[in-house]
């Protein structure tokens, strides 16, 4: 290459792209992804919630011979208005002197809360935290609250992995997470309280979405370039594979202490794939150890039976040393300087409502794929599943464009949403209408997973390189607010079972709409400073363009019209 100046990926380029040490690696690493991928959706079965009742000992005892349908009628008030018992009172009946002629049963109007704890169906779930720690009718927020707790854990570890990763390196960092994610996975399975269980959740979401950043920083520095989009993309795909095999290790083990176990100890074989894998040769070039970068980048090119030479190598070394004297002479931007200029603040303000909107939805109809009809295991399988089938249609962003491709996947989970809801309050025991609003709840989360992928490459695309970390990290944490609102929003289908999927439609539609007056980015240049990324708003916001130029000519021709005409 007769260039004065080469870069790490100009290098890698020169020796044959993305090598097969390189794909192994990815590999190697993204196995960190997949195996503590298991705890994102795991809220799923820790949270589910059996069918229930009050207990009423010693009626359930097999010497009164009565069958659960006739102990419900005798103690259990029915609720003629919601078609159901009431889960969480019964009879006013004095148990304690309750004897085989069932003396103790008689005819009452008064009831009151369950006294005696609850007795809980066990044919679908063995033991949940629900069942274990009674978090049911007066308790049930705390579920909530630990739900919520969880996407608390997802902040923290996203804002731990920044500094973590700088300063041990990308390498260490993901033991370190991995460790860490084994710890508490582990421990987590042995809280006798509940109150320990909420802390160890939060650490253990904390490490899990760490280690899933460190693998996904770690194989974008590995790789060159033009293959960070599919290397993302199977990154991402790793951990979908988790959320769809998840189910059948719920369904082999039934209890959620098991399944945490088993799914925890899956993130072992990493700590042995981890002496093999190399360190990020881009990090080490920025800490200064350009010789340990050098052997690394030798085996990339040892890979394609190439050499780096001499020169290059220098040429490298030289760039580098040349950007870090940019970046510190660089002045530094805050969070509000994304909304200081006017084309730059709608772009953000739509950043932060896209992510907010794409996490909220994503988690929430994956928490709430238990209150959907049919089998829940087999639900939940489809569900993580259709994340493969949403997260590859990033791969046909090339021909639609990035923008053109997300605002489609807003409108198609939204009207996925609003269709799902219609079927289900319309099906009054129909199984068609019933099987028809599983399939599009499906369909939503496909088009929920497509967001998610494509706003992360979006966001990144969209904004200059002096605020591109600013501008992803404040959507980032959009999408961590969407994520601890997300099991209080679940709580509303309690009261009003058609409200859940209709806000989910109706937040999809508004982003949809917000997300039009993004520039298309694909094959668009790199953006470098705040001036040159408000022209090039100017220049491709296409919505705006047109409202803008409508706006104009109402102007001109109420201007012509305001016009008098004098007669010569």
């Amino acid at each position: 290459m007769d260039k004065k100046t080469k870069d790490l990926d100009d290098l890698q380029e020169q020796l044959g792209g993305f090598t097969r040490y390189q794909i192994l690696v990815c590999i190697g690493a993204a196995y960190l992804s997949y195996a503590t991928a298991y705890i994102h959706q795991s809220g799923i079965y820790l949270s589910a919630v059996p069918v229930f009742r009050c207990a009423v000992p010693p009626l359930e005892d097999p010497t009164y011979g009565l069958s659960e349908a006739e102990i419900r009628n005798y103690t259990i008030p029915y609720d003629y208005e919601k078609q159901k018992y009431d889960t969480c009172h019964r009879y006013d009946l004095n148990l304690t002197n309750c004897y085989v002629n069932l003396t103790c049963i008689q005819p009452t109007n008064d009831v009151i809360p369950c006294d005696k704890g609850y007795h809980y169906d066990t044919d679908v779930y063995t033991m949940t935290t629900v069942t274990q720690w009674n978090l049911v009718c007066d308790r049930s927020i705390l579920d909530t609250i630990a739900n919520s707790l969880f996407f608390v854990g997802f902040f923290i570890g996203s804002a731990a992995y920044g500094p973590v990763g700088d300063w041990l390196g990308r390498k260490l960092a993901m033991l370190v997470f991995c460790v860490c994610h084994l710890i508490f996975g582990i421990s987590l399975c042995f809280s006798p309280y509940f109150e320990l269980y909420l802390c160890l959740r939060v650490l253990s979401a904390g490490s899990a979405i760490a280690c899933f950043i460190s693998v996904f920083v770690y194989t974008s520095e590995i790789c060159p370039k033009h293959h960070r989009t599919v290397v993302g993309m199977f990154v991402f795909q790793s951990a979908n594979i988790a959320h769809a095999t998840l189910p059948g290790f719920a369904y082999a083990l039934r209890t959620w202490s098991n399944l945490m176990f088993i799914t925890g100890l899956i993130s072992v074989p990493f700590i042995l794939i981890w002496f093999i894998l190399p360190e990020s040769p881009r990090w080490l070039l920025s800490v200064g150890r350009s010789d340990a970068a050098r052997q690394i980048m030798e085996k990339y090119a040892q890979s394609n039976s190439l050499h780096v030479r001499d020169e290059d190598w220098e040429m490298v070394v030289q760039d580098e040393k040349e950007k870090q004297r940019n970046a510190m002479e660089s002045e530094k931007y805050s969070v509000i300087e994304l909304f200081k200029r006017p084309l730059m603040r709608i772009i953000s303000l739509a950043v932060v409502f896209g992510w907010f909107t794409a996490n909220l939805v994503f988690y929430g109809l994956a928490l709430n794929v238990g209150s959907l009809s049919g089998d829940p295991y087999t639900n939940a399988g489809i569900n993580g599943a259709i994340e493969i089938v949403g997260t590859a249609l990033i791969l046909f962003a090339p021909w639609t464009g990035k923008r053109n491709l997300l605002c489609a996947s807003f409108l198609f989970c939204s009207i996925s949403c609003f269709a799902s809801t219609v079927c289900v309050e319309f099906a009054n025991g129909n199984q068609a209408l019933e099987t028809t609003s599983v399939v599009l709840a499906v369909m939503g989360k496909m088009g929920a997973t497509s967001v998610f992928t494509i706003i992360y490459s979006l966001t990144s695309d969209i904004y200059p390189t002096v605020v591109r970390a600013t501008g992803v990290g404040m959507g980032s944490m959009a999408a961590r607010v969407g994520g601890v609102v997300t099991p209080f929003t679940l709580e509303l289908q309690n009261s009003i079972p058609w409200l859940i999927q209709t806000i989910f439609g109706i937040l999809s539609v508004f982003a949809f709409m917000t997300s039009l007056f993004f520039p298309e980015t694909e094959k668009a240049v790199c953006l470098t400073s705040l001036d040159e990324a408000e022209i090039f708003y100017r220049q491709n916001m296409t919505l705006l363009n047109y409202i803008t130029r409508s706006r104009d000519t109402v102007k001109y021709a109420n201007g012509i019209k305001g016009t008098r005409i004098t007669k010569l």
